[in-house]
């Protein structure tokens, strides 16, 4: 077997080897496991615990990205549902805000706010049609 057969057999994808179980395995593969070890410890492929310690893989920690302040959407519409009624749909980045909204004294007031994320977005986008549809028949009986 080359090295690269012994790593691809040995060295699972994820999880790193103790140095002691990993010698063990390719003592009888490779001429010089030693000098082979070494490698693979240089690499950052295997180690050698301490007694009583675990060893952990330290993660790069990262935030999530924030919005500027004064981001604009990037589309803003507005359905009048007559009477002084309506609903206004503001498209951002990653989410979709919906307003029901009412006229009162000649001022517009948000009565309900729903944001709908990606996901929902998504799932929403295949659904449509079929609640179209179901409406449209419920409407054709009557």
């Amino acid at each position: 077997m080359n090295k690269i057969e012994i790593l691809n057999t040995y060295l699972p994808d994820v999880f790193a080897l103790p140095e002691s179980v990993f010698l063990q395995q390719i003592k009888r593969e490779i001429e010089d496991p030693e000098e082979f070890l070494k490698a693979l410890k240089s690499e950052g492929l295997v180690f050698e615990p301490k007694q009583g310690y675990i060893q952990r893989v330290k993660e790069k920690k990262t935030e999530a990205p924030t919005k500027p302040k004064g981001n604009a959407p990037l589309m803003k519409e507005y359905y009048s549902l007559g009477e002084g009624k309506g609903i206004s749909a503001t498209v951002w980045e990653n989410n979709v805000q919906l307003q029901r909204q009412e006229k009162i004294d000649g001022k517009w007031e948000v009565k309900q706010e729903i944001n709908l994320a990606k996901p929902i977005l998504e799932k929403l986008f295949v659904r449509i049609p079929v609640l179209y549809n179901r409406i449209k028949i419920e409407e054709d009986k009557e």
